[in-house]
């Protein structure tokens, strides 16, 4: 399940509010008020599951056993449905939020990626700390803000959901239709956050040497392009591939020929 919101409508106040959102969805929902039920019954029945968030989204996904589907399918749904975010579990998640943003910290392509984002406009919806931790989260009211934060933007019409399984496509159908038909649509708009642009002219044109956690060496060279998102020709994914090509003749070849890489 992919929801059409992410970090980019965090209140300015409250960094990486959508991500406890995620944690907070899971504390139990009105017809499995267990927090953590999900979680149990997809690990005991062969599964595997979570989510994570970035700036346009929030995704969650899970394996299960087939026979194990629909129940595993109406607690997944309920998840959207009615979810009690349980005030009683707040410090616990938040918590839990805060470690998270710690083992970030002991990781280099985390700390570049934050680095690089909050050298971007400040406006922007490109300029996030996505993650947060007790800093950002434990002030008075994030409760109602949590609260305000689903009501708002949790709709069925920015939602997809993707599901495979070795059951007949006309049974995955009504089981899809019978569990999360029941999903509130707000009609919310998504705003398009064109404006201003994440990396202006004099965000460029800057060298960063960064001091890493890890014993390696790393050159990352960011190209700024404009929205591809609806691109059908994928010409940015032709582009990736031509360059991060492997074999004979590839760039990387040619820089192993001259021991100016290992690695692409």
């Amino acid at each position: 399940m992919d929801v059409g919101v992410g970090a980019a409508l965090d209140p300015k106040d409250t960094p990486g509010l959508a991500h406890f959102l995620e944690h907070m969805l899971f504390m139990g929902t009105e017809k499995y008020p267990i927090a953590n039920q999900y979680d149990d019954f997809v690990l005991n029945n062969g599964g595997y599951n979570n989510a994570y968030t970035n700036n346009l989204s929030t995704n969650f996904h899970f394996s299960i056993a087939n026979e194990s589907l629909e129940e595993g399918f109406d607690i997944f749904s309920h998840v959207f449905i009615s979810p009690l975010l349980d005030r009683d579990c707040i410090e616990k998640e938040m918590n839990a939020v805060h470690s998270e943003h710690e083992r970030n910290l002991q990781s280099d392509d985390w700390r570049f990626w934050q680095l690089f984002s909050s050298s971007a406009d400040e406006e922007s919806v490109y300029n996030r700390f996505l993650c947060g931790n007790l800093h950002t989260l434990s002030k008075d009211g994030i409760y109602h803000e949590l609260k305000g934060f689903y009501d708002k933007w949790y709709s069925a019409n920015i939602m997809k959901l993707v599901v495979y399984s070795n059951k007949a496509l006309d049974e995955l159908e009504q089981l899809v239709i019978s569990k999360f038909s029941r999903i509130e649509n707000k009609d919310v708009e998504i705003p398009a956050f064109e404006d201003p642009s994440s990396f202006t002219q004099k965000d460029l044109c800057k060298l960063f040497r960064v001091k890493t956690v890890k014993s390696l060496n790393e050159v990352n060279v960011a190209f700024i392009l404009k929205n591809y998102k609806h691109d059908e020709s994928k010409s940015i994914d032709y582009i990736k591939h031509v360059l991060g090509h492997k074999g004979k003749n590839s760039l990387l070849s040619y820089l192993k020929a001259y021991q100016l890489a290992t690695d692409i």
